[in-house]
């Protein structure tokens, strides 16, 4: 009887241990991933400013793979609802311009698109007056001369490298970034509240818009993350243990604070 006692407490402490080992090896390869994930984002961030174009770093949530896109053309980004809010009305705004019921007043009747003076007068022509035309700019972005509106509010992007992926055993567990509303996480793929695809913006001028993204395990009790990367505008990256939901907060409520006092 003592024999058997002490084999299963051998027993009990091996499982102990290689549960634990397994949990650990998690996080090393979440962490791992990580560091692979910000040296490409670094490359990217990298080569738009020396290339002068535009960049984002698009994630399939979904498959966990990732890729660089690029455009020619600036892009603009309001935080949160914002976002949301300016982006479903430029397209209802296409939509109306593709129906022939607006003119794109950048356009002339050879089709060439004419220069950018005076272009917030034109953006309200466009919007009847339901879009603030200083909407349409921020202070990091310019308004290239000879572009047409359309290309303005909703550029084309291009992939410009490779589709890499993250560990079959790891999920993206969770997603946030200054034009986002909210944290987005697998359960709105999942009640197709949102497409799969997120973004992180990359500037020329040298910035990058902040972003936290989560890499973990989904399991019976939720989706877990083991790991996450965050970035403030200039790319001052870490990556830390656990989870980001408390870090989000803080920033949302800053935004808010900043946004009640005009700045």
């Amino acid at each position: 009887m003592i024999e058997m006692l002490a084999v299963l407490a051998i027993l009990v402490l091996l499982v102990s241990v290689t549960v634990a080992g397994i949990g650990n090896l998690g996080r090393f390869r979440a962490s791992t991933d990580l560091g692979e994930f910000n040296s490409f984002l670094r490359g990217g961030f990298m080569r738009s400013v020396r290339t002068g174009d535009y960049f984002r770093v698009a994630i399939d949530m979904e498959k966990g793979e990732y890729w660089l896109e690029s455009s020619e053309t600036p892009f603009f980004l309001s935080g949160g609802e914002r976002f949301a809010e300016r982006t479903r009305e430029t397209e209802e705004l296409i939509e109306r311009m593709e129906r022939g019921e607006k003119g794109d007043p950048f356009r002339r009747e050879t089709g060439r698109a004419i220069g950018v003076d005076n272009f917030f007068e034109r953006a309200q022509l466009l919007s009847d007056g339901g879009i603030d035309a200083d909407e349409y700019f921020h202070y990091e972005n310019f308004i290239p001369d000879r572009r047409s509106i359309r290309e303005i509010l909703k550029p084309d992007f291009n992939k410009v490298s490779e589709s890499r992926s993250f560990a079959d055993s790891l999920i993206v567990t969770s997603f946030y970034a200054y034009h986002t509303p909210d944290i987005i996480t697998p359960d709105h793929i999942m009640a197709k509240e949102r497409d799969k695809m997120v973004y992180i913006y990359i500037f020329p001028q040298g910035r990058i818009e902040p972003f936290y993204l989560g890499l973990g395990e989904s399991t019976d009790e939720g989706d877990k993350t083991f790991s996450y990367i965050t970035s403030d505008m200039f790319l001052n990256t870490k990556i830390e243990a656990g989870e980001f939901g408390d870090e989000v907060r803080i920033i949302q409520d800053t935004f808010e604070d900043q946004d009640a006092r005009g700045r």
